[in-house]
């Protein structure tokens, strides 16, 4: 504490007083004992982690940089895995637009799971005619080869997210 207290009298003492200049001074003036306990045993690496632990209250705007540029932020995988599912998805004659339907589709499929009905009535909408109303087999009672079809895809998705 006592190099925490000195920085408080100095800066609360002098008007002039730059706080960063004087840890980076204080930096350069740092004898090499003072660091040389955190190299390995063969002396060629560093543990930055343990000698900024150690070197905090001397040092805490060095501590407080390096906690920012030595931590891994969460936020880059998330980017990562988006990169890394369009590159699964992606083939050299694929539209990019469509790419990136298929991209957004797939990240957020665990996010909104529509039920089989659902997704067979709005298959209806679409692709049935413009005529109001989706006329879904399940008003009818009947099962037509769409309906098989849709219940096999859904068995299949549901067997992939089990994995």
């Amino acid at each position: 504490m006592h190099a925490r207290s000195t920085w408080l009298e100095r800066s609360a003492s002098d008007g002039d007083f730059d706080p960063v200049t004087d840890e980076v001074e204080r930096w350069a003036r740092l004898p090499p004992e003072h660091y040389e306990a955190y190299y390995d045993d063969d002396g060629q690496l560093l543990n930055e982690f343990e000698m900024m632990w150690a070197l905090r209250e001397r040092f805490p705007l060095h501590f407080f940089v390096f906690k920012q540029v030595a931590s891994h932020l969460s936020h880059e995988a998330n980017v990562e895995q988006v990169f890394s599912r369009a590159g699964m998805l992606s083939d050299v004659h694929i539209d990019p637009d469509f790419l990136a339907v298929l991209v957004m589709a797939s990240v957020n499929k665990k996010a909104y799971k529509p039920s089989v009905a659902a997704i067979k009535d709005k298959y209806y909408q679409l692709f049935r005619g413009k005529s109001g109303g989706a006329s879904s087999s399940s008003d009818t009672g009947e099962r037509e080869d769409d309906d098989v079809e849709m219940e096999a895809a859904a068995d299949m998705e549901s067997d992939e997210d089990d994995e």
